[in-house]
């Protein structure tokens, strides 16, 4: 191999692996370099002569056979919104090739992949031609632990992975089979990837996989992070609990072979604490280092919002917000047994983007009452959004009564709430978003201010996106329709709104605390036939309730109205209407309100 082969490599282009033109062979000319051989540090671009700080790189990529051809692009999702994806630039990629000079050999490129704030995993295609090997997988970097979850995302050839060891380990052992739409957890350490060919499996790619160093924890009374020796136990939702202590001294090898899942931990590297953001504690900051080493941003955190089984939302203090050290709101994706990683992922990219696309899209309108994002970070799964201040209309005792659960407001605030909404959904709508989860939990109102904000687009999807979010959401609020059509539309979201007036007006307590849950996915029968019976007929009865409270409204409205809420009560109906096609439209809905009639 030349010096000019190596030299030509560019900086990872954001192609599809088919339509590239450039090889980024060859790499090496002896078949089967391991990269744990390598002796990484230091090693010089190839587009600048410059070192390369090893320190920031989180996964080196090798192709080991000769011919091997490579593609690595950030992972983005199949998520399409025009003002929201732009490709990313050649200092946002996170992928660099570089030269690795080796004594008596011909230098070796190398791919050095040092993960960006805006990918949360890294696509890798690799194809040994003619026709020999291909090997398409995901790696998805795991905020909370050193190890990579690699998910094969071919649909009928499995990818055969070695343990191929440390710096300091032995031979390699026996492969690991990483069937179709299965993925693994890599430790750090030096994986070999091999697909089947014709000839049997070939050698592709080598990944070598290091610690992260990104972040600092200063000024905590709790012991730091990656201290092995003192660290509390993980909790039971963390990844690092899946492992005993026994395997992880010896390196042992663990399988879960539901999910196909094999965790292997390097004898040398210590288990470290769930997600750095889910640690901290009041007063307590974290500072995230930019590619240079310096620090990029910092947070203290300040008060507890909220918290479930995917996320918890946190105020604290952000060193890069528009005025430093102004308080935002995190919101941290969580990674568990009931969340895995690349489902957290995913779900970061989808929040993320269309968040980040509807405030830029409505940057330029006034009053939206859509609450703003200001930045994100894949390393953390985390978003950072504005602060408002004011609390949800779930919130107790701030807005629901003790026993009762009925909202505390009066019809005023109620009307105030409707107006806001309602305008929230109808700029929604307008740049083709739908929220999919629409209730008194997602709505942020203070009575000084007369001002309600709609919040979390964790379900968001574009209107022709509707069926992902089928069995997803919070049970009381689906409209009728989704009992027999499965579809969520934009009649969706203003039948919700409808179920919050009916709290606001008072006519029910907060359905979440009064009525039993049902599971959204077992109505299409995603289960046993009597789960699917019982999900019905508890959706079909709470249906039945909101119908007679809509019957109640067109009452009130009917009659005599000296206070003048007829119209009001008439709305609120329209927009409980059973069926989808004479429900009151957002745009309706927001005109209505806006200028309501004398």
């Amino acid at each position: 191999m030349s010096q000019a082969n190596i030299t030509t490599q560019q900086t990872e282009s954001t192609q599809p692996f088919s339509d590239r033109t450039e090889s980024t062979q060859p790499f090496s000319q002896q078949h089967g370099i391991s990269l744990h051989n390598l002796c990484l540090p230091p090693a010089h671009s190839s587009e600048t002569d410059e070192e390369w700080d090893m320190e920031q790189v989180r996964l080196a990529v090798m192709p080991t056979a000769t011919g091997t051809q490579v593609d690595i692009r950030p992972s983005t999702g199949a998520l399409e919104i025009a003002a929201a994806l732009r490709p990313p630039s050649s200092e946002t990629t996170g992928v660099t090739w570089f030269t690795l000079p080796l004594a008596d050999m011909a230098p070796v490129a190398v791919a050095a992949i040092t993960q960006t704030a805006q990918a949360p995993g890294y696509e890798i295609d690799a194809r040994l031609p003619p026709e020999r090997s291909e090997i398409h997988c995901t790696v998805y970097f795991d905020p909370g632990q050193d190890q990579v979850y690699c998910f094969n995302k071919d649909e009928e050839t499995p990818i055969h992975i070695t343990f191929v060891g440390d710096d300091t380990s032995g031979g390699p052992e026996q492969p690991v089979v990483v069937y179709p739409l299965a993925g693994v957890d890599v430790a750090p350490g030096t994986w070999r990837l091999q697909s089947p060919g014709k000839d049997g499996p070939a050698v592709a790619v080598d990944l070598k996989v290091m610690p992260r160093r990104f972040f600092q924890v200063e000024a905590t009374p709790v012991v730091p992070i990656g201290d092995v020796r003192k660290r509390r136990r993980p909790p039971e939702d963390s990844q690092a609990s899946q492992a005993s202590a026994h395997d992880h001294k010896r390196g042992k090898e663990t399988r879960d072979e539901k999910h196909t899942i094999v965790r292997r931990r390097a004898r040398e590297v210590g288990l470290v604490s769930p997600n750095p953001l889910l640690a901290l504690r009041e007063g307590q900051s974290l500072n995230i280092r930019a590619a240079d080493g310096g620090v990029q941003y910092s947070l203290t955190y300040r008060d507890h919002i909220a918290g479930n089984n995917s996320a918890q939302v946190f105020t604290a203090s952000h060193s890069e917000a528009e005025t430093p050290g102004q308080l935002v709101v995190v919101k941290v994706l969580k990674v568990g047994k009931q969340n895995r990683l690349m489902h957290s992922a995913k779900m970061w990219l989808k929040e993320t983007r269309i968040h980040s696309f509807l405030t830029e899209a409505l940057s330029q309108r006034e009053d939206t009452a859509i609450v703003s994002m200001i930045s994100s970070d894949a390393r953390l799964l985390t978003m950072y959004q504005a602060h408002v201040d004011a609390v949800s209309l779930a919130s107790w005792p701030h807005w629901t009564e003790t026993g009762t659960h009925k909202f505390t407001g009066t019809i005023a605030d109620a009307r105030r709430i409707l107006t806001d909404i309602a305008g929230a959904i109808a700029s929604l709508h307008d740049v083709g978003v739908l929220h999919n989860d629409v209730k008194p939990a997602n709505i942020l109102y203070s009575a000084r201010d007369g001002r309600a904000v709609l919040i979390d687009f964790g379900l968001a999807s574009l209107r022709r996106e509707e069926r992902q979010c089928l069995q997803a959401g919070t049970p009381w609020y689906l409209p009728p329709e989704f009992l027999s059509s499965k579809t969520r539309e934009e009649p969706s979201d203003i039948f919700a709104l409808g179920v919050v007036l009916l709290f606001a007006l008072r006519l029910t307590g907060l359905p979440d605390a009064l009525h039993r849950q049902w599971m959204i996915r077992h109505v299409h029968g995603v289960c046993r036939p009597d789960e699917k019976m019982r999900a019905v007929r508890q959706m079909s009865t709470w249906l039945a309730e909101v119908e007679k409270m809509r019957r109640e409204i067109e009452r009130l409205a009917n009659e005599e109205d000296q206070d003048g809420h007829g119209e009001l009560y008439r709305t609120v109906g329209e927009m409980l209407e059973p069926l989808p096609e004479a429900r009151i439209t957002a745009w309706d809905l927001a005109q209505r309100t806006q200028n309501p009639k004398p």
